[in-house]
C-alpha cells in the first residue's frame, strides 16, 4: 500500500515514518529535499481534483468513492495493480529469461558480458540489473544492421529505423510479440490518460521508419477507439479533418500541437467551438517549461 499526504513535513517525524513501516505502509514522499516520487502523486491529485472533483457536490463518502474508481482506469489491472513485491518477483524472472535468451543468440551481448565477468546464471533477480553492461549507440552503427538483432529473420515483422543524419540509420526489428507488447505499453498509456473506445484519437505523428505513428496507432486501435491517422503536415487538412470527424483526442509533437493551435487561432472559419478535443498526447522532442504551459 502506498500513503499519499501533502503534509511533507510529517515524513521526518520518526514516530509517523514508524507507523508507516509498521503497517508496511509505502510513503510517497520519500526523504527532505526530494520529491521526485511525491511529485508524480501531486500531478494525478491535481488533475483528478480538476477533472471530477470541483464544482461537483458528492452526498455520501460511497458515492464519491464510486466516482474516483470510475475515474481511475486500468488497461491491463492484473499487472498495473500488482503488489511490489509480486511486481519484483515478475521483474526478476523476465530480466533472467531475456539476459539467457540474448546472451546465446547475440555475439555483442555475450562479448560486452563476457568483457565484464557476467554470466546469465548470475541475474537472479531486478537488483541484478545493475551488474548488466551499457550497450553504446556506436555499438548499434557497428553491428549494422541486423548484428544485435536476438531473433531470426524469419520471425522479423517489421523494421524501424533512426533518420540517419549523421551516418547510416539505427535499424530494429520488430517480432510480432515485439509489436504486440509495444501496443499493450501504449494502450496502458492511453487508458491511464483517460482514452477509451469512445474516443476518435487524431495521430499526427509521422508514419513510416519513425516509430511515433504506428506506435501510437496501434495502441490506439488496441484499446477499441477510433483512429485516425493523418500522420503529420497537410495543416489544413488536418484542422478540417478534426473539425469534421470530430477528434477528441490528438497525438503528435508538442511544436507540432502549437502549430496547430496556432493555425487554428488564424482560421477565421474556425472556432473553439468547433474542437472536440478532450486532451493532447505530446512527445518525441525536448520542450521547455514555457511551451508546457
Amino acid at each position: 500500500r502506498t500513503f499519499h499526504s501533502d503534509r511533507g513535513w510529517a515524513y521526518q517525524m520518526s514516530l509517523y515514518t514508524h507507523e508507516l513501516k509498521e503497517n508496511n505502509i509505502f510513503q510517497s514522499m520519500s526523504r527532505k529535499g526530494n520529491c521526485y516520487d511525491n511529485s508524480v502523486m501531486e500531478n494525478f491529485f491535481g488533475l483528478l481534483k480538476q477533472e471530477m472533483y470541483y464544482g461537483i457536490t458528492y452526498y455520501s463518502f460511497e458515492e464519491l468513492k464510486e466516482a474516483i474508481e470510475k475515474y481511475i482506469m486500468y488497461y491491463n489491472e492484473k499487472i498495473e495493480t500488482m503488489d511490489r513485491e509480486s511486481l519484483r518477483k515478475l521483474q526478476g524472472e523476465r530480466l533472467a529469461n531475456i539476459v539467457k535468451h540474448t546472451y546465446e543468440n547475440v555475439e555483442f551481448y555475450r562479448k560486452r558480458m563476457d568483457e565484464a565477468g557476467v554470466k546469465p546464471s548470475d541475474i537472479r533477480s531486478i537488483d541484478d540489473i545493475t551488474k548488466l553492461p551499457f550497450m553504446q549507440k556506436q555499438d548499434l552503427r557497428d553491428y549494422y544492421p541486423f548484428g544485435t538483432f536476438a531473433a531470426p529473420m524469419k520471425d522479423i515483422v517489421r523494421f524501424h529505423a533512426s533518420s540517419g543524419t549523421t551516418g547510416k540509420p539505427i535499424v530494429a526489428g520488430y517480432t510480432q510479440k515485439d509489436l504486440d507488447n509495444w501496443s499493450e505499453g501504449v494502450a496502458r498509456c492511453l487508458t491511464a490518460y483517460g482514452a477509451t473506445k469512445e474516443d476518435i484519437i487524431q495521430v499526427s505523428y509521422g508514419y513510416g521508419l519513425f516509430t511515433g505513428g504506428l506506435g501510437a496507432h496501434d495502441g490506439a486501435t488496441r484499446i477499441g477507439a477510433t483512429v485516425l491517422p493523418t500522420s503529420s503536415g497537410n495543416t489544413s487538412k488536418q484542422i478540417m479533418l478534426m473539425k469534421d470527424l470530430g477528434s477528441t483526442i490528438l497525438c503528435c509533437t508538442p511544436s507540432y500541437a502549437l502549430f496547430l493551435a496556432e493555425s487554428i487561432e488564424n482560421d477565421p472559419e474556425t472556432t473553439l467551438k468547433d474542437i472536440k478535443l478532450r486532451f493532447g498526447v505530446f512527445g518525441a522532442e525536448p520542450w521547455t517549461e514555457n511551451r508546457r504551459k
